[in-house]
């Protein structure tokens, strides 16, 4: 059992807040069984990873781990597995995201209906490892229940296929693309339950890379997120070669296309989002990184590249939805990636030694943000305007010392963003955070 609580002085309020708190069990067999609310980071990421990072406040949730174990096919080993679910409930009074790429558009519809408040948060993830060096995250996350601008629970109704549709934001694979007929869907059921992620992950350890710079580990990272998994489950269970057949022959004229085109063909390939034979992440997002780990220093490289397909403040969004406006956020900051979705960011992230045995941390990020929004309504909004890209530098500097009965420490950063919010004629703002913290046990 463990509680951080944070006070804080509010004008002439006083107010104070749960920032973490966990009550859990560990079995001596591995399980873990927790009603908590802390950060949490799915994912190899710098600041987490794609579906869940650690730049928001923590959400209360009810979780379980599984021990780890290892699975095997014919007496093939499949490495060691394991598996953690959770569900939990995000804020009542949601707010748009001022990093949300098509931000006027879902301003316009807050507006005009609403948003759903009380959202529940949920997910699942399996965790695989391969011997010393290689390790694999499979992930998703589902946003859905509340409650709608009329008041009505939106679980009402649903039956004990559209809970674990809803849990596991399955409703797209498991009933529009279950027709069984090869390229038709099935609407008759559909009933835009939830708002779902998806992310497969590998991180892969290099011990001759670590030797060459004289650290004690290095790292190698490559994630893939979507809005959507796409597979046609039923057609393949029916015609199995059929749909293999079908896919080689789409990536064998990708690559006869890229070859034309000057050897692209691998980028084509990679970007496929609609195979039939295997379950694929279409509307895809990418980030890859480099670590490496010494005695008393840390550094990672980070390139991320959420700028999903262009459409005119509809479509798919990184982290936003139609019926859920306020997106993937919590009290506006975004849950996944800390800049949200539509973005392109470099990261450099070192962690060095202080004096007094501390340690400090220094982060920077060059961001490019693309515009996603309704020209029509975004230009109202800004009239005479031509939306530009929103370019930023965000940087960050902590340092933390532990004391005899806690830490102290303080942190500083700063962001300047240029074409705030894609206004090529708002001058560059600079926002800056100071803060200075004492932690200690109470018992």
């Amino acid at each position: 059992m463990s509680a951080t609580a944070v006070t804080f002085r509010d004008g002439e309020v006083t107010r104070g807040i749960l920032q973490r708190g966990t009550l859990a069990y560990q079995s001596q067999g591995g399980w873990r069984f927790a009603l908590e609310q802390n950060p949490v980071q799915w994912g190899f990421g710098s600041s987490g990873g794609y579906l869940m990072g650690d730049s928001a406040r923590a959400f209360p949730r009810v979780s379980v781990s599984t021990p780890e174990a290892t699975l095997h096919l014919w007496s093939v080993p499949l490495g060691r597995w394991s598996a953690e679910l959770f569900y939990g409930r995000l804020e009542w009074n949601r707010e748009v995201p001022e990093w949300m790429s098509n931000r006027q558009f879902q301003l316009t519809a807050v507006a005009t209906s609403g948003d759903i408040r009380r959202p529940d948060l949920s997910g699942a993830r399996f965790t695989g490892r391969f011997g010393p060096h290689v390790e694999l995250n499979l992930a998703g996350t589902s946003m859905w229940g509340g409650v709608d601008p009329t008041g009505r629970n939106r679980q009402q109704g649903y039956t004990w296929e559209d809970y674990a549709l809803g849990f596991f934001g399955a409703e797209n694979i498991g009933r529009s693309e279950a027709s069984g007929v090869q390229g038709q869907f099935d609407l008759s059921n559909f009933k835009q339950i939830s708002m779902g992620h998806a992310m497969a992950e590998a991180r892969v350890r290099i011990p001759a890379l670590a030797d060459y710079f004289g650290a004690k580990g290095a790292s190698v990272y490559l994630s893939r997120g979507s809005k959507n998994v796409n597979w046609q489950w039923k057609d393949f269970l029916r015609h199995p070669f059929s749909a293999i057949r079908r896919d080689l022959s789409k990536d064998w004229e990708l690559i006869k296309r890229g070859n034309v085109r000057g050897g692209d063909y691998m980028q084509s390939i990679w970007g496929r989002g609609t195979r039939e034979a295997v379950p694929t992440l279409e509307h895809a997002n990418d980030m890859m990184g480099l670590q490496l780990v010494w005695e008393q220093w840390d550094l990672a490289f980070e390139y991320a590249d959420t700028v999903n397909i262009p459409a005119d403040g509809e479509g798919y969004r990184v982290y936003s939805h139609s019926t859920y406006r306020s997106g993937y956020a919590r009290y506006g900051d975004s849950m996944g990636l800390p800049f949200g979705g539509d973005v392109i960011t470099r990261t450099v992230d070192l962690g060095f030694p202080l004096i007094w045995e501390g340690k400090g941390r220094f982060k920077v990020v060059n961001g490019i943000r693309a515009f996603r929004d309704n020209l029509a309504l975004w230009t109202t909004a800004h009239p005479g305007q031509v939306p530009e890209l929103d370019r930023f530098w965000f940087l960050q500097a902590d340092a933390q010392w532990r004391t005899p009965n806690g830490r102290v420490g303080a942190s500083l950063s700063t962001e300047r963003d240029r074409n705030l919010q894609f206004v090529a004629s708002a001058p560059p703002r600079w926002g800056w955070a100071f803060s200075v913290f004492q932690a200690f046990r109470v018992f």
